[in-house]
């Protein structure tokens, strides 16, 4: 049989020449490296490591407490019985099945409420602050109230009917439809309450700008539904994490940080009523001592309040790994989760491409690469690198969509996607951004398949010849990526603030200096030397790692991203190369080393949005990973038992 085999890829062999020895190459190299002590390292070793801690004495004794607490279900209990448990269950209700009417007649007297007091304010007080803003969202309102008026839909109804809408409610947030179709018991609100609080919040306008107070009434609404439902919390904040910029361009985390704090709390409400669940592997261990590293680096730090902040934002986003690791437990919501954050990606891109860029000294050296990056794209990131690297986690999302479609319209939509992602990536300039793309994707190609080395050897080969088809501006400047001779301005800063941070680190080598740009800036300033210019971090991941949090915390991060890979390669060797699932787990993990690649060169956790992304991106893989053991354990035990009823039988 073998010999058979072995002929016909002879003649195949022969009959493709180069191509089909390179296949028989590319065979025989994955072969080796599964048969190798590599193929155990990083493969087979994390699966025995993993069950070595679940035999463990520490597992077992979290899983008793676990189990005692569900078990006494006393906060659940109190909960349950407790009157904000019916505020928000009523609240949900009557959001959901409150006729639009009463929505229309709120909205109308809203508006009036605001061009009102926005004219008192005019007229009386000659006051003009936010005067046109307030005006357009009065007239905007009252233009949205007249067609509820006439409605005689439910709200949860009207959402529920519309295409756009029912395709999010049912696809993108994967919730039960029938929550939002027409009630028996439909909510009887009152219309003179509804006129009054809306005059009153409309007359809040006076202190308030309109759009502020606007926001705050939609996320009351929100807040309560991720109550019930706390995977719209998630879901919402993937959809707004780019965009948060536009809400609060001072501090665009805290947007963010207002739908983790939602989603938490609902998920641990619904985890101590029994109605959710918690798992955790050696990873996830090794996470949550990542998650306590950081936030002891904001306690114990030479910033102070400032670090503190910095620690405990930080601390909030690497929750959202946990919550989603553990919230996410059926395949198609995770491939939903994905489709998300292409979405909103290629918007970003686009916005990207089509905005006009901007311009500062201390991106570009333009006495070396003249003013063709200039102007580079930095749209709602207000940095090109940030901009450049949160992009470039999402690309290889977008190519292993791209493999596993079946539907061409699919295939054409998600080729567009990375066109424009890639466009949005040339645009930011930056170089560490374009080393990584490339780097993720010819890992995400020979993992998806080893034969796919014919890509990257022909691509590799076409090299020499980008100057002659490439702008001259872009091959000069991604050529300078590898030439550590004509140094610029930017490569300068980077080795200048690398030689200062050497003594920093020799002084700091066990505890790190804290968390958070203002400690590294005033710590940086006392090894400096005087006519250095403003460092707030240095400029590579694993260096500000290990100034801020230690050797202990490089480790511990080294650790987890060893036992990533591994746990990755367990399903990639596991699964079959046709699988959505294996597909996605390999473009994760070209995404994350694809990051880690510009992380070298830049310090790409600098904005905390791309931090969060990071660990998105992670924990959507491993929630994968999860299922797939979970699938692999069920199939083992019921193969198990049909032998056993096999043999009794007999």
């Amino acid at each position: 049989m073998k010999n058979s085999k072995i002929k016909n890829r002879k003649k195949a062999g022969k009959k493709l020449g180069l191509l089909g020895f390179l296949f028989a190459l590319a065979e025989s190299i994955a072969r080796i490296f599964k048969k190798s002590p590599f193929g155990f390292l990083f493969a087979d070793l994390y699966t025995l490591c993993n069950q070595k801690w679940k035999n463990g004495l520490i597992y077992n004794v979290l899983k008793k407490k676990k189990q005692k607490i569900r078990s006494r279900a006393t906060l659940a209990h109190i909960y349950e019985q407790s009157f904000t448990s019916k505020v928000f269950s009523d609240l949900s209700h009557d959001i959901l099945h409150s006729n639009l009417r009463i929505w229309g007649v709120a909205l109308l007297f809203f508006a009036f409420s605001v061009i009102s007091t926005t004219m008192i304010k005019y007229y009386f007080l000659s006051n003009e602050n936010n005067m046109v803003t307030n005006f357009i969202v009065g007239i905007t309102i009252f233009v949205i109230s007249l067609p509820l008026i006439i409605s005689k839909k439910e709200f949860g109804e009207a959402l529920i009917s519309g295409k756009l809408t029912r395709f999010v409610i049912t696809n993108v947030l994967n919730l039960n439809p029938t929550m939002f179709e027409r009630s028996t018991v439909p909510f009887e609100g009152s219309y003179i309450a509804a006129i009054l609080c809306s005059i009153t919040i409309g007359m809040c306008t006076y202190f308030q700008d309109s759009i502020i107070i606007v926001q705050w009434a939609i996320l009351f609404v929100l807040f309560v539904l991720i109550m019930s439902f706390p995977e719209l919390g998630v879901a919402s904040m993937i959809i707004m994490l780019p965009f948060s910029s536009i809400f609060n361009p001072e501090n665009p985390s805290m947007v963010v940080l207002i739908f983790i704090g939602f989603t938490t709390l609902g998920f641990l409400i619904k985890f101590f009523r029994g109605k959710r669940v918690m798992r955790f592997e050696l990873i996830d261990v090794f996470v949550l001592a990542f998650a306590a590293l950081v936030l002891f680096g904001g306690v114990f730090s030479y910033g102070g309040v400032e670090s503190l902040a910095s620690a405990l934002v930080y601390f909030a986003f690497l929750c959202v790994y946990f919550l989603i690791s553990n919230m996410y437990i059926s395949k198609p919501s995770i491939y939903r989760a994905f489709k998300m954050l292409i979405v909103t990606a290629t918007l970003v891109s686009i916005f990207g491409i089509i905005h006009k860029g901007v311009f500062d000294e201390g991106w570009v050296d333009i006495s070396k690469f003249g003013d063709g990056f200039a102007e580079r794209a930095s749209v709602f990131f207000n940095n090109p690198n940030t901009l450049a690297s949160y992009l470039l986690l999402i690309f290889p999302i977008v190519l292993g969509q791209f493999a596993v479609s079946r539907k061409t319209i699919s295939k054409v939509m998600y080729f567009i996607s990375a066109a424009f992602i890639v466009a949005c990536l040339i645009k930011t300039g930056s170089r560490g951004s374009w080393v990584g793309l490339i780097v993720s994707f010819v890992i995400f190609l020979l993992l998806y398949n080893f034969k796919n080395i014919w890509i990257v050897l022909l691509c590799g080969a076409t090299v020499p010849l980008w100057n002659q088809f490439l702008p001259l501006e872009f091959s000069n400047r991604f050529m300078s990526s590898f030439d550590f001779t004509a140094f610029d301005s930017s490569i300068n800063t980077r080795i200048n603030t690398w030689e200062t941070i050497v003594p920093m680190i020799k002084d700091h080598f066990i505890t790190g200096i804290g968390i958070g740009e203002d400690v590294f800036h005033k710590i940086y300033g006392r090894y400096a030397p005087e006519q250095a210019e403003k460092v707030v971090h240095s400029h590579d991941v694993f260096l500000q790692i290990l100034i801020g949090l230690g050797i202990i915390g490089l480790v511990v991060f080294v650790a987890i991203i060893f036992m990533y890979g591994q746990k990755c390669f367990v399903e990639i060797k596991t699964k079959s190369k046709k699988s959505r699932s294996r597909a996605m787990i390999i473009a994760c993990f070209s995404s994350i080393v694809g990051a880690l690649v510009m992380g070298l060169v830049d310090e790409i956790w600098y904005n905390y949005r791309v931090f969060l992304v990071f660990w998105i991106v992670i924990a959507l893989s491993v929630s994968i990973a999860k299922i797939n053991v979970k699938d692999r354990e069920s199939t083992k035990i019921t193969q198990n038992m049909t032998s056993a009823s096999i043999e009794i039988d007999g």
